[in-house]
Formats: C-alpha cells, structure tokens, sequence
C-alpha cells in the first residue's frame, strides 16, 4: 500500500488516499463530493538515506546548520 495524491475534476479538490499500487492511476472517489471523475498527481517525495556523518557534508550545509544531502548538489564536500 502507498499514499497518492489525487485532484477532483468536479470539484477541484485535492486529497490523498491509501492504495494498493496496482490500483494508483484507477479514479478514486473525492471525499469532498463523492465524484469519481479524479486524476493521480505528481508528488514530492523525500528520503533518507543516511546521516550527514555517514555521508560527509558540503561546507554550504555546514554554514545553515543543515544536513548535507550528500554531495548530490556538487558542492565540495567537507
């Protein structure tokens, strides 16, 4: 099971829903107003992987006090 996010053509109403990943792009029902007319929208994601130790650390997060994403960005690592 995973979470999708889906927008109402009826009512434009944005909501998410539990489903089995077989069944992501089938229309889900709008809690709103019950149509089935919805489509699947494009999320954001974000994953860990690991801790900034783990990965080392670019000086650009050590200057904001952030975790480093580790180095995807191309910035020198410390």
């Amino acid at each position: 099971m995973a979470l999708y996010e889906y927008r109402c053509k009826e009512c434009d109403r944005r909501f998410e829903t539990m489903r089995a990943m077989a069944d992501k792009d089938a229309p889900a029902p709008c809690p709103a107003c019950g149509s089935v007319k919805s489509m699947r929208q494009l999320s954001m994601f974000s994953a860990k992987v690991g801790s900034s130790k783990d990965l080392g650390g670019c000086a650009t997060s050590a200057a904001m006090k952030m975790p480093c994403c580790g180095g995807g960005c191309g910035l020198p690592r410390n």
